[in-house]
């Protein structure tokens, strides 16, 4: 028969969940923060230079870009009927015309999300 987990077993489980999650926190952004605290400085020593003024312009376009192309596949993963097509239109607009805080935002359509899941309980969300 198989022993269920004692308390420190789970104890135990969770120290290494944290440990774990710290570490990976800290490998995932302290790479770019060490890079951007090595650069900045001579960036801005030399930000008349045209060279350099062409490479930071290049660095917002990619920069741009990459958060674009992430915003799309995460829309392609996450509006997956006429709600969250709503939803997704809804904050566009209310973004580009009001200037709302972005968790302000987030919440508002968490409520919808939680109010409306409930009553269309949309089977694309599930797992199966």
């Amino acid at each position: 028969m198989a022993r269920s987990p004692s308390h420190r077993d789970v104890r135990r489980l969770s120290r290494r969940r944290i440990l774990g999650a710290t570490v990976s926190t800290i490998g995932i952004f302290l790479p770019s923060f060490l890079f951007v605290l090595i650069v900045a400085p001579i960036l801005i020593r030399h930000r008349a230079q045209p060279d350099v003024r062409g490479f930071v312009k290049g660095a917002y376009a990619a920069a741009i870009g990459t958060i674009l192309g992430a915003s799309v596949l995460l829309g392609k993963i996450a509006i997956g009927d006429w709600l969250t097509a709503l939803i997704a239109v809804a904050s566009l607009l209310v973004l580009f015309r009001w200037k709302v805080s972005n968790p302000m935002l987030v919440a508002a359509t968490a409520i919808v999300g939680v109010i409306a899941f409930p009553i269309l309980r949309p089977d694309w969300v599930f797992v199966k």
